[in-house]
């Protein structure tokens, strides 16, 4: 008797199951494996769907094959199947194929088109190795923990062509068909955790100072969160790039709902755009929607700011801002009115917050003075250096 493997790999995230059925000559392998996708309703669920002959050597020709997916349309909405390009099962060379569903099953068929004088099948034979024949996408309905897929031992079966040595048949398909006969019914699989549901989130502006919220209703495996930004240029009309500027933690895994609070300080007026990036404790990860908030410099922001520290020993930090793009000037003196050093001389762009480092490594202890002078104002402050 013929020995097939009907392999399933069921890809979903925060999750790893593997169930093994052995009957006889027929064994049925369902593995569940991470993969990255959008944790939430309305993210993805996939399915590559593998066939293999595991008898050596092999006289494997394919007849045909029908396979029902069933699957629990209350957590997920089948979207599409895809076809990968296996020699040989491909259309007009052998074979049809196609992918049909209902509200429930999926179902993948193989049908061969021509034969040669011998009745065997122009396609492929089928190999030790797991070969992937389709990609099944579908959408997640309800993240609510669980859920079940399975394959039907009724309409279960994969046929060999009987000159191949596959039946007592006189040819054709029909005789080395392996069916649900010999394959018999494989256990659900159950209680598989689908992924972090995210039930918000979103961005508000204070100033400058961007404060993001959001919850999550069921969380499995879940390490936390990096919270990335990146700042939308209306004038240049460019997006930069994502940045990581924090960290939260997350709580493994929950069936309570969870509230979570990052506040981010941005050094420029403008537009910018969040994301989390959850993170399983298997390093599997995927993101969450974009949000957007406008941030906005304060009076105070675009004022020269008092040296912190103050005192210092022996360097310490100030900021300004302007209103137009312009060219500044930054320079310290000592308590005799001498320049010391030129910390910034440049154009300075419209609404940014500028850090100013002052260095007195090489200077003794005392009063020091920092003056700003821009296109319309002229701003001093005072500083001491304690060695």
């Amino acid at each position: 008797m013929q020995k097939i493997t009907i392999r399933l790999l069921f890809f979903a995230v925060l999750a790893s199951l593997s169930s093994f059925f052995a009957f006889g000559a027929t064994t049925i392998d369902q593995t569940l494996i991470v993969l990255s996708s959008a944790g939430i309703n309305g993210g993805q669920f996939k399915v590559n769907f593998e066939v293999t002959a595991n008898n050596l050597p092999g006289n494997n020709t394919l007849g045909t094959a029908t396979i029902d997916v069933l699957y629990d349309n209350t957590k997920l909405t089948f979207v599409s199947g895809s076809w990968n390009n296996v020699a040989g099962i491909t259309l007009g060379n052998g074979y049809t194929r196609n992918i049909t569903s209902n509200s429930t099953t999926v179902r993948i068929s193989v049908l061969p088109t021509s034969v040669d004088g011998g009745n065997n099948a122009v396609g492929t034979d089928l190999i030790p190795t797991p070969i992937v024949w389709a990609t099944l996408t579908f959408t997640i309905v309800n993240a609510s923990q669980t859920t079940t897929l399975s394959i039907d031992p009724v309409t279960n079966q994969i046929g060999l062509y009987a000159q191949e040595g596959n039946g007592n048949g006189s040819g054709g398909v029909g005789s080395g068909v392996i069916n649900n006969q010999t394959l018999n019914t494989p256990t659900n699989l159950i209680n598989v955790p689908l992924p972090v549901e995210l039930v918000n989130f979103t961005a508000m502006a204070q100033g400058r100072t961007v404060n993001l919220s959001w919850a999550t209703k069921t969380e499995s495996n879940n390490y936390g969160f990096d919270i990335e930004r990146k700042a939308i240029s209306n004038e240049q009309s460019t997006i930069n790039s994502w940045a990581k500027v924090g960290f939260i933690e997350g709580k493994g895994t929950s069936t309570t709902v969870h509230n979570y609070s990052f506040s981010d300080v941005v050094k420029s007026a403008g537009t910018f755009s969040y994301r989390l990036k959850q993170t399983d404790r298997d390093g599997k990860f995927n993101y969450s929607p974009e949000v957007e908030a406008k941030a906005t410099l304060t009076a105070d922001d675009y004022k020269l700011s008092q040296n912190y520290p103050n005192p210092f020993n022996p360097s310490t930090k100030f900021n300004f801002a302007v209103k137009t793009t312009q060219q500044v000037a930054v320079k310290v003196f000592n308590g005799l009115g001498q320049e010391v050093v030129t910390l910034f001389d440049g154009v300075v762009p419209a609404d940014q917050i500028q850090e100013v480092t002052f260095d007195g490594a090489r200077l003794a202890s005392g009063i020091y003075f920092y003056v700003l002078r821009a296109q319309n104002r002229v701003e001093v402050k005072k500083m001491l250096m304690v060695k």
